[in-house]
């Protein structure tokens, strides 16, 4: 389970501006594995540093469990704060630990209404990629669930349903529900017509 960790206020925190644009120290509560942890631009790659064992870690490249919830946590952050590399970070981090994309979707789709709608389409495709597929109906419903809290605007719908969902049709049961349809109704187009009379006929033979 992901369990990020919390700053408390009496401690500083500190943003700088790198060649990429952003740097973040995350200062933790004093224990064996507290350490500064640091995103930078080398090349065209964002790698995490761990001051405290003194060495950069590229994505995909093995490292130690203790750099984990720290290393997690700054991505997430840096992810809401740098609309930029979002994608980079997005994918550094699930090269980290692809069985939390579950996780980091609910973030993720937070994000998605600040994007160009075809980065936020690739955005999720990588969340969905990174999970075995039983995991994916989660993610759609943490997407459907933000859209219904209006951080979508309305013209993320078509694309999300066209890029994402024609995509994972079959892995679409758990929309089979009020947020689904709704998701659905607002889109205006034929193949969401469809896609939601789908969805309720499944449900009817659900119920019966």
């Amino acid at each position: 389970m992901l369990r990020f960790i919390t700053k408390p206020k009496s401690l500083l925190k500190t943003s700088s501006i790198l060649s990429f644009g952003f740097q973040k120290f995350a200062n933790l509560p004093s224990n064996n594995n507290a350490m500064l942890t640091t995103f930078h631009h080398q090349g065209e790659r964002i790698r995490f540093y761990c001051q405290a064992c003194e060495e950069s870690i590229a994505p995909g490249t093995p490292y130690e469990d203790h750099h984990l919830d720290i290393y997690l946590s700054n991505a997430l952050d840096v992810m809401l704060t740098d609309d930029k590399h979002a994608l980079e970070i997005l994918d550094f981090v699930l090269s980290a630990r692809p069985s939390q994309a579950n996780v980091l979707s609910k973030k993720a789709a937070i994000l998605f209404g600040r994007m160009d709608f075809k980065e936020a389409v690739v955005c999720l495709d990588k969340c969905l990629d990174s999970v075995p597929p039983h995991a994916r109906p989660y993610i759609l419903e943490d997407v459907i669930c933000t859209y219904k809290g209006n951080y979508f605007e309305e013209r993320y719908v078509m694309h999300l349903i066209q890029g994402v969902f024609r995509r994972h049709l079959g892995e679409l049961d758990i929309a089979i529900s009020e947020f689904g349809i709704a998701l659905l109704d607002r889109a205006n187009d034929p193949f969401a017509i469809s896609l939601r009379d789908e969805l309720i006929e499944k449900k009817k033979q659900q119920t019966n």
